[in-house]
């Protein structure tokens, strides 16, 4: 759940609905305190988790989460998954739905993000989701004795949306791709970008690139063909870790959901429901256009400009999720990401990918994917031990690729 105070960028903020808000009687209360205790804290809390989102949820969670107990305020933020559903939920699913006053919208909190890059589902008018399957921004660190020698790895995206918006419509229409389409939501604030290493004594092999900028992105709903789409603006500079690149430009992301029927793209609804894969699809559009002046320490050349056209492609899945028959070692603490990346350079006339792959293991944190297992953890935020295969050409440094990598990775 979310709190109000802002800390440092490694931690991160959400806001709770009031005990008060959430009881809508005394006697109503006392049932639902001594239900609750006869099942595990955790599920309950991962109900009303996701009952703030508006999420279809078990049939179990009606017991704790009733529609006549939600807040009759304005909710912090609604997720994704939260407006998805067009047609009637099944028998097995309770849909839950807060009211909000009538207005023209309302702004929402300010909140920090951690990633592994900008395609790591960043988003500026949501913070995390409870059916997102993060990578998270990774580090590493060598100290080679014999050589003398000290080496730095990271690649991270650190994110504050300063500002965010949402459209009061946004709580019961962004449910159908029938149109018409109105802007549902948006938010902007400033992110810092890095991604390579460092080495002490300096190796000629040492490549990376530092990134800052402004990221601005507008959500719509109820858009033909798809239920939402999102569009992001990040202009940015460019440098590397030691300070000596030039690089000025703008990077647009274009997203499409369409999370009902299970289509399962940009998202999916079923994520409290035991399953041995809970999974979703993924499809962006991107045009990178900058100039290099100097290209520091990546593989760019020097005073040329670069405009990267295409999209990336992923599959982001979960094992075993809620499952508790495979134990707590096992259940939901799995995930796979796996994604193909294609760029053509429209200046000159080439084109470069990345193919990836990922396997994680959940350490700690919370995730909504662990609700009903031995041992869960409601919230934000995960630290996992992750191992990764990448090759081809890595789009924020030009370098060249194919490499196996083990690392300790935080997403929130």
């Amino acid at each position: 759940m979310y709190n109000k105070s802002s800390i440092l960028m490694a931690a991160f903020a959400a806001t709770s609905i009031s005990s008060s808000a959430l009881a809508g009687s005394e006697e109503a209360s006392s049932h639902r305190q001594r239900r609750a205790g006869e099942k595990d804290v955790e599920f309950v809390a991962a109900c009303k988790v996701l009952a703030k989102r508006n999420v279809a949820l078990p049939a179990e969670c009606a017991e704790f989460v009733p529609t006549a107990s939600l807040p009759q305020v304005k909710p912090k933020k609604a997720a994704r998954d939260a407006h998805a559903s067009a047609v009637p939920p099944p028998s097995s699913v309770v849909k839950v739905t807060a009211v909000r006053p009538a207005g023209d919208g309302a702004p929402g909190d300010p909140f920090l993000m951690m990633r592994q890059d900008q395609y790591d589902q960043v988003s500026y008018v949501f913070p995390y989701e409870g059916y997102q399957v993060l990578q998270g921004a990774s580090f590493s660190y060598s100290d080679d004795f014999k050589a003398k020698s000290q080496s730095v790895s990271v690649k991270a995206f650190a994110g504050y949306s300063a500002y965010n918006w949402e459209a009061t419509r946004a709580e019961t229409g962004c449910a159908s791709n029938r149109g018409p389409g109105f802007l549902a939501r948006y938010g902007f604030g400033p992110f810092l970008q890095a991604n390579g290493n460092l080495s002490e004594p300096m190796s000629a092999s040492e490549r990376s690139a530092l990134r800052m900028g402004f990221d601005a992105e507008t959500y719509f709903c109820d858009t033909a063909v798809f239920q939402q789409q999102d569009l992001q603006f990040l202009p940015y500079a460019q440098t590397d870790f030691r300070g000596r690149g030039s690089i000025g430009g703008f990077d647009a992301l274009w997203e499409p959901y369409y999370i009902n029927d299970g289509i399962n793209l940009g998202g999916r609804l079923d994520v409290l429901t035991p399953k041995t894969v809970g999974y979703y699809f993924r499809l962006m559009g991107e045009a990178n256009v900058f100039r290099v002046n100097d290209p520091g320490l990546t593989n760019f050349l020097p005073h040329s400009n670069y405009a990267l056209i295409g999209g990336n492609a992923e599959l982001r899945a979960v094992l075993f999720e809620n499952d508790p028959s495979v134990g707590a070692a096992l259940c939901g603490t799995i995930s796979f990401i796996g994604s193909t990346k294609y760029l053509w350079d429209a200046v000159s006339q080439k084109s470069i990918y990345q193919l990836g792959a990922e396997v994680d293991y959940r350490l700690g944190g919370k995730s909504a994917s662990t609700a009903n297992c031995p041992s869960p953890s409601i919230g934000n935020g995960s630290t996992s031990i992750a191992l990764s295969y990448n090759k081809g050409t890595d789009p924020m440094t030009f370098v060249k690729q194919d490499v196996y990598k083990a690392s300790l990775k935080f997403a929130y």
